[in-house]
């Protein structure tokens, strides 16, 4: 953007600069310009004026992993986009009389990472306000947002012409006999016809092209005639010059005015939009008369989070009562889903490790590790449970259990992981989106499968006892916990036979 004002020449000027550097850059595919306007992205409210230009850099494919075993049929790029955009933004440094910003797209499809909308009734209010927060994240108030914008910004300068409604009151002219003198003068009035041969044409009365560029004439234009004297504009209007209004942009029915930012590569966007908004509220800067929406991917996390937790708690309800009508035990369910914070854990340690964010691909990976991970448990208590209706006491069936089932419990995760090292690696080409749900899998199946091993023996003594002790209390008595559970009555041999084999 360029200052109000400026023609398209100086403005192509700074656009074939910009344009040299990026088509330099060796990530560079192609670039392409539009000179005089802007998109407005996820969102609209685009720009349009001869002090606007856009410049898209279109970057080569990103090399997934199979592209290292072999041979491209055209270039390809290791560096992720987020690198490429802070490389042109250092090369290009400042340019004089000029405003850039280089958007890498890491809004996911939803525009800048950074997205708030102010919305109200006074625009003067709201691009005052709009223009504090520009001016605090541009100094640097919340580290790791760069770039910030607004959506409304100044235009050219322009003359307007506001009304003196006690003058026109004595002269007895209303708004409509000014409007109309206006437009009369500026774009003409084609009331009068001509006729020549059966044929009409229209008759435009206006001023000239010379008048129309000189702005000292308007104060001279008659509007009406009282008493044979001219009213004319002058009289009846106060003349400023002020910069136009570029757009005006609505939400539910309230003009808005956007502010938006991109984060250095490596920062989380959910983190950063939080520290931005706590920024805001510290520091005061939304007065009344403005309401502060987050927008784009923010206001889309905050919209479908209660959809995702729901169907996270439907999740956790769904096993436990498929569990809990197997085992025909309100508690055992209970042992089998102690794995679950642990997948839980694991997926944001894999997260962390790789340097990944936690999006909406991301959470469904949490939610299939609800019914994934508990397979492992139930292996340890389904063997536990059997070997102690053979008449094993509870620690000698914990003690075997583990043993016996590791290689089934080993095999099963093993062939998990080893299925989603493909999308974890992100090993085509731009499968970059998904690869958190394979990170997310990974990580969970690994810690829970490490500690299942440990937690759930200790974890079924301890909801044993709760369910010997609960039903001994029913009961009015019953069994200690070391006693065999037995799901049928052991026949002991008569005396003087020998078993031999058998269990």
């Amino acid at each position: 953007q360029l200052p109000p004002g400026s023609n398209l020449a100086t403005t192509q000027q700074v656009v074939s600069q910009i344009e040299q550097v990026c088509m330099h850059d060796p990530a560079s595919k192609y670039v392409t310009s539009q000179v005089g306007t802007q998109s407005g992205g996820y969102g609209g409210g685009g720009a349009t004026g001869e002090n606007y230009a856009q410049i898209t850099d279109t970057l080569w494919d990103k090399m997934a992993p199979l592209d290292r075993l072999r041979k491209s049929d055209e270039p390809l790029r290791s560096a992720k986009t987020a690198l490429v955009a802070a490389r042109i933004l250092q090369k290009l440094g400042r340019i004089p009389g000029a405003t850039f910003i280089v958007d890498s797209g890491q809004g996911g499809g939803f525009g800048s990472p950074i997205q708030l909308g102010l919305g109200g009734d006074d625009h003067n209010l709201l691009v005052q306000t709009a223009k504090k927060i520009y001016d605090g994240l541009a100094k640097g108030a919340v580290p790791g947002v760069i770039n910030p914008d607004i959506s409304s910004k100044e235009g050219k300068p322009e003359l307007q012409l506001k009304p003196d409604r006690e003058r026109m009151s004595d002269f007895n002219v209303s708004l409509a006999d000014l409007g109309s003198a206006l437009r009369t003068a500026y774009s003409g009035n084609n009331d009068a016809k001509m006729r020549v041969n059966g044929e009409e044409y229209d008759i435009r009365v206006m001023l000239s092209l010379k008048d129309r560029n000189n702005p000292s004439i308007i104060p001279l234009l008659p509007v009406v005639f009282k008493s044979g004297e001219p009213i004319t504009v002058g009289d009846l209007t106060k003349s400023q010059i002020e910069p136009a209004v570029d757009k005006i942009d609505r939400r539910n029915r309230l003009e808005e005015v956007r502010v938006t930012a991109d984060i250095l590569p490596g920062t989380s966007q959910g983190a950063m939009q939080a520290a931005v908004q706590k920024w805001i509220t510290d520091q005061h800067l939304i007065p009344n008369g403005v309401i502060l929406k987050p927008l784009g991917q923010a206001d889309f996390m905050a919209r479908e989070m209660g959809n995702m937790m729901a169907a996270f708690g439907l999740g956790f309800l769904l096993v436990y009562m498929l569990l809990a009508s197997l085992y025909d035990n309100l508690l055992y369910p209970l042992i089998i889903q102690l794995a679950q914070p642990m997948a839980f854990t694991g997926a944001l340690l894999a997260l962390a490790l790789t340097d990944i964010q936690l999006d909406v691909v991301g959470f469904i990976g949490l939610v299939c590790l609800v019914g994934l991970v508990g397979k492992n448990a139930i292996l340890l208590v389904d063997y536990a449970n059997t070997l102690r209706h053979r008449g094993r006491t509870r620690h000698d069936a914990l003690v075997e259990s583990g043993p016996t089932r590791l290689r089934p419990i080993l095999m099963t995760t093993f062939a998990l992981m080893l299925g989603m090292l493909p999308i974890a690696f992100a090993i085509g080409r731009g499968s970059d989106f998904r690869q958190a749900i394979g990170v997310v899998i990974i990580g969970g199946m690994s810690l829970s499968t490490l500690l299942t091993l440990f937690v759930i023996p200790c974890s079924y003594t301890i909801f044993d006892d709760i369910s010997t002790a609960i039903g001994g209390f029913f009961r009015g008595g019953g069994t200690t916990a070391e006693e065999p559970v037995l799901a049928e009555p052991i026949n002991a041999p008569p005396t003087g036979d020998v078993v031999r084999g058998g269990d």
